[in-house]
């Protein structure tokens, strides 16, 4: 989680133009809260809906890192060669399970689908994967 955060609190990247490479953004080019972070009670900004447009548009405009999280175990732990799906969400329950023992992924997408995976890993950062254990339809985006 410490390298996952590390990289969200990186630099972002930008495209000046569709025909241009990514670059990094330079940190004064940053709009002021720092995208990334979360609105909490008490603080200057209590929700994401009270944000200066300046940070939402940032936001918007800018939705890549210029650093990759490594990959644990040094391949993917989820390939899924149907590309159906734009997805948009990512949580771990790391105490899923009868015994509070298992690792599930939910990815959910931007048609309401959500994917369920068990994450199999030996702790010898070589032996892992992943079984697909189902798929929902949370949500119908279009009714």
């Amino acid at each position: 989680m410490q390298q996952l955060a590390h990289v969200f609190e990186g630099r972002f990247k930008e495209q000046k133009s569709p025909e241009s490479i990514w670059t990094p953004v330079p940190d004064e080019a940053v709009p002021k809260p720092r995208p990334g972070g979360c609105a909490v009670q008490g603080s200057r900004y209590s929700s994401s809906n009270s944000l200066p447009d300046e940070v939402l548009n940032f936001v918007k405009t800018h939705p890549l890192m210029d650093e990759t999280v490594p990959l644990l175990g040094h391949r993917p732990w989820v390939v899924k060669t149907m590309g159906r799906y734009q997805l948009t969400t990512m949580v771990v329950d790391t105490e899923a399970g009868p015994h509070k023992n298992r690792t599930v992924l939910f990815l959910g997408s931007t048609r309401g689908t959500i994917l369920k995976f068990l994450i199999i890993y030996s702790g010898d950062s070589v032996s892992h994967g992943s079984v697909f254990l189902e798929e929902v339809e949370g949500f119908n985006p279009e009714k």
